[in-house]
């Protein structure tokens, strides 16, 4: 009877230990499918932005209860012929968007372009709006929706095949260092892993995430 018990309490602590590991890979790889579709799609600004963008961060739709809501990764790069740093793992908070109805709606990106994004991104705790200027990403080229010419952090959701623009100033944009830590088996700080400066192993769905992210110097020059 008791070795039958010590089996079924075995049984119980496993799918938890998978469940965890497995819980950081989804999570990465539903980013990596969010953003391969979001570059398919994305309108001649955004990808503009794409392609000059020295953060990404990225909040993959999720099933409803998946994960907790507003959590993503973000990856930078310290110019636009750099590669891209391993993703760490953020959460967002406020900014107008409900995100536990949200999350389970749509997709969420965050384009940032300012000449020291990997700086202010890599902050425990990121106001946006106050650290970084935050806009609404633009559609068009028009009057309307002219082209922005200051850099800041711009604002996207995907719902199917529909890309609109999202204001996020006044939402907070955290560190997670327990998806860091899901990810990379430790509690990195972002600052740790958005400017390389420790060496980690990457997974497969990392490297895969980093893959469909706009290639180094892509259309574009150093400003």
């Amino acid at each position: 009877m008791l070795k039958k018990l010590s089996i079924v309490a075995a049984a119980m602590m496993l799918p938890a230990f998978a469940c965890h590991a497995a819980g950081s890979a989804d999570q990465v790889a539903r980013s990596t499918e969010a953003m391969r579709t979001f570059v398919a799609k994305a309108p001649g600004p955004a990808r503009a932005l794409l392609e000059k963008s020295l953060c990404i961060a990225v909040i993959p739709q999720t099933a409803s209860g998946s994960f907790e809501p507003g959590q993503g990764i973000i990856s930078c790069r310290p110019g636009v012929s750099a590669p891209w740093s391993a993703p760490a793992g953020i959460d967002i908070s406020g900014g107008g968007v409900i995100w536990d109805l949200a999350s389970t709606q749509m997709s969420v990106f965050l384009l940032v372009n300012t000449p020291d994004a990997v700086k202010r991104m890599s902050g425990a705790a990121v106001i946006l709006g106050v650290d970084v200027s935050a806009y609404p990403g633009p559609l068009r080229t028009d009057s309307n929706e002219g082209f922005p010419r200051q850099p800041g952090a711009f604002g996207y959701s995907i719902s199917g095949d529909d890309i609109e623009p999202v204001a996020l100033g006044g939402g907070t944009v955290n560190e997670d260092t327990g998806l860091n830590q899901q990810i990379y088996g430790s509690k990195l700080h972002n600052a740790e892993i958005l400017t390389g400066s420790r060496q980690r192993a990457t997974s497969a769905a990392v490297r895969d995430f980093i893959a469909v992210l706009p290639k180094a110097g892509a259309g574009v020059t150093e400003q």
